[in-house]
């Protein structure tokens, strides 16, 4: 199984002087930023760009803290799961700018992350970072990241030692 782990962290960037307070997520020890960061660079070297990774962790809330945000379908063994949670934001504070998602799926044994995804980087680059034809676009492949499967007990007490911290 896999291993999760969230914090609490700062995100700081020094020449504006904006800052906040993230959720950090860590999975099987490495920072979860950084994993989507490398496959990202991979991908974007494919098309002749130089970025990856410049996310931020999901500003510290309570909507994101509090509640079963990284459950998933967990209240519903029969539902469907919630597509597309956010779980990397962007430095602007909203994820939906730039950020990154994942399929959440959980059962009492298990919580399963799937389909990990920056949707501007699968269905093309927005237009202020278009340097060559849409249809030169070669959608980035996010496949070696995921799935991750965390013991249920493990991921609800990593989430409660977060809530601990958030205080």
């Amino acid at each position: 199984m896999d291993v999760i782990k969230f914090e609490l962290g700062v995100y700081f960037d020094e020449d504006t002087g904006h800052g906040f307070r993230t959720i950090d997520i860590h999975i099987n020890d490495r920072k979860f930023l950084d994993t989507v960061a490398e496959v990202e660079r991979e991908n974007a070297r494919r098309m002749g760009y130089d970025f990856g990774g410049e996310y931020a962790g999901l500003e510290a809330s309570p909507s994101f803290i509090a509640g079963d945000y990284f459950f998933g379908n967990k209240l519903s063994e029969q539902s469907k799961p919630i597509v597309w949670v956010w779980v990397l934001g962007c430095s602007c504070t909203l994820p939906e700018c730039w950020g990154v998602q994942a399929t959440i799926e959980a059962n009492s044994e298990i919580v399963r992350w799937s389909d990990i995804l920056n949707p501007w980087l699968i269905n093309g680059l927005p237009f202020i970072w278009q340097r060559k034809s849409p249809d030169d676009f070669v959608a980035f492949d996010y496949s070696s990241i995921a799935p991750f499967v965390f013991d249920m007990e493990q991921y609800d007490h990593a989430l409660s030692d977060l809530r601990r911290s958030f205080g």
